[in-house]
């Protein structure tokens, strides 16, 4: 789970339950194991208890692993793909909104970790419809963020 951000009081943000809700089924349905989440840099809080807290509510029991600290996309591919090879998986289950899937599985798959892709639900709008000017200005700016960043990757060097 990509960033699973918290607020100021510890937390979990709408965006960051929605990853993770949609991350419970796929747990639930025995698709994986245990549960990564990548940890911001200080000052940021970690997301583990607010997920604990959250499980615990719900009454699941799945492992949860932090890896981090991360700055950016590509540092959580090169913390999972650390975590991956040192507990011997082929490959992840990569669970972060749609708009960022495709940029997030590119770093993913160039850091050597093969993924399977499986975007969590956008709350934020609609993607099917963007009735609401505000609804497609928001995925406009979402694609716009995730086009540049694309592009960065790919001047560092890190993406082809």
């Amino acid at each position: 789970v990509l960033h699973a951000e918290v607020n100021g009081a510890g937390e979990l943000t709408d965006r960051a339950r929605e990853r993770l809700f949609h991350t419970f089924g796929l747990l639930r349905q025995g698709f994986a194991g245990e549960m990564v989440v990548t940890q911001r840099v200080a000052p940021e809080k970690s997301p583990v208890p607010a997920i604990e807290r959250l499980m615990q509510q719900l009454r699941f029991d799945y492992p949860v692993s932090l890896v981090g600290p991360i700055t950016n996309t590509r540092d959580e591919a090169v913390a999972a793909a650390a975590l991956a090879r040192e507990r011997g998986w082929e490959r992840v289950i990569l669970v972060s909104h749609p708009a960022h899937m495709r940029r997030a599985a590119a770093t993913f798959e160039e850091a050597g970790l093969p993924v399977l892709c499986a975007p969590s639900p956008e709350g934020r709008y609609d993607l099917e419809l963007l009735r609401q000017p505000e609804d497609r200005l928001a995925a406009f700016r979402d694609w716009l963020h995730e086009a540049i960043g694309y592009q960065v990757y790919r001047l560092r060097g890190w993406l082809r």
